[in-house]
């Protein structure tokens, strides 16, 4: 058995990553070892389920409205936007959502009852072309702080001088919180360029007493943690354009992207936390008991991370004529949670692996209020041997 994944085996109770599990059967007259292996590799982390997503991804045209169901088809919200004073100078081209002169757009859908009191992710991706002290904005409005200067959550991007210029506080009056070219070249290792796109993401945490704090990222890279905001209506919330470009500019800007997410809850963290982990016990890949599961094999199937209980939570597996039975426990609020069990299969090492049957999965039944047992059956007629993989993603 080779496992070239970077995941934990299960399979029988008392698998282990280094020798893996075989199971044997010799059909009647045949000669022949029928095998299969069991073992789970966790794939890489997914995205979040969008609230609002706008794509832009239209054929080129003046009309920003345009396609606007479509583009907007992966999120829960759909939203027009108002332009003003006109839309003149919005467009979609190469679809992406242009700005060639003056003026603001506002998305009309009103998001305070999603966003207000929740941990969320705004993000978007900007590229600024008009040089000098002209600039291109993005923010959060309510119905008190309702245009760019009031603000409590956004930016404007300068095209030259600044890098980024953010938006936050607490009181009376909008903060400001520049970020200079230097230290954003410092952060990204390259020189920064405006008119490169850049990934521009505000996740934010929900506070007490309606204060909220925001991280923001460019690219991936941490520019700014824990910035205060908090805005004094909580009734209305949007999102706007706004850019401050020579009209009929060849230059201008451009948005793409529009995300609108929630930040999922710290679900591992919190387990982790209950079963007593801290440091690099606490992490997702650690195996403080060392019982052959790390901690989100664990997390997933049910297990104590302190105490060595493999052979209680491992998958059982059995074959009987010819179907192999492979049993193993899963989180019924997994999609919330984040997580996925799937099953792949392979006839060899070296032959690709390819999706198991959803047909295999015949059956689940409740074991707590937690958890079930999912069990899986897989026909055997006329094969000699195969491989089987469970694995366990978390979003």
């Amino acid at each position: 058995f080779l496992n070239m994944g970077s995941g934990q085996v299960i399979g029988l109770q008392g698998a282990s990553a280094a020798s893996g599990t075989r199971l044997v059967q010799q059909p009647a007259g045949s000669g022949t070892d029928q095998q299969w292996y069991l073992s789970a590799a966790a794939p890489p982390a997914g995205s979040f389920d969008h609230l609002f997503l706008d794509t832009f991804d239209t054929p080129d045209t003046t009309d920003e409205n345009a396609d606007y169901a479509v583009r907007q088809a992966d999120g829960a919200a759909v939203s027009p936007y108002t332009a003003a004073p006109v839309s003149t100078y919005f467009s979609i081209k190469g679809n992406k959502l242009w700005e060639s002169g003056g003026g603001t757009l506002t998305l009309d859908a009103n998001l305070a009852g999603q966003v207000v009191g929740k941990d969320f992710e705004l993000s978007f991706r900007l590229a600024v072309f008009e040089p000098g002290t002209e600039w291109a904005s993005v923010y959060l409005i309510s119905a008190t702080e309702n245009a760019r200067q009031y603000s409590r959550l956004g930016l404007y991007a300068p095209g030259s001088g600044w890098a980024y210029v953010l938006y936050k506080g607490t009181g009376s009056v909008q903060e400001l919180d520049p970020v200079s070219e230097a230290e954003m070249t410092s952060l990204l290792g390259a020189p920064f360029d405006h008119a490169q796109e850049h990934l521009l993401r505000f996740v934010s945490t929900a506070g007490t007493g309606g204060t909220n704090s925001y991280n923001f990222l460019v690219d991936g890279v941490v520019v700014r943690s824990d910035l205060p905001y908090a805005f004094s209506d909580s009734s209305v919330c949007k999102v706007e354009f706004i850019a401050n470009i020579p009209n009929g500019s060849s230059n201008g800007a451009y948005f793409d992207d529009l995300a609108l997410r929630y930040t999922p809850p710290p679900y591992f963290a919190k387990w982790a936390e209950d079963n007593g982990l801290a440091g690099s016990d606490a992490a997702r890949s650690a195996d403080p008991d060392a019982d052959t599961m790390d901690n989100l094999v664990e997390y997933a199937l049910g297990g104590i991370p302190t105490l060595g209980d493999a052979d209680s939570v491992l998958p059982t597996a059995g074959i009987s004529a010819d179907t192999f039975e492979y049993v193993y426990s899963r989180r019924r609020d997994a999609a919330d949670r984040g997580l996925s069990y799937s099953l792949s299969a392979s006839t060899n090492l070296l032959a690709p692996w390819f999706p198991a049957d959803p047909a295999w999965e015949t059956g689940t039944a409740a074991v707590d209020p937690y958890f079930e047992s999912v069990t899986n059956q897989i026909p055997l007629s006329g094969l000699e041997q195969g491989f089987l993989e469970l694995q366990i993603g978390e979003e």
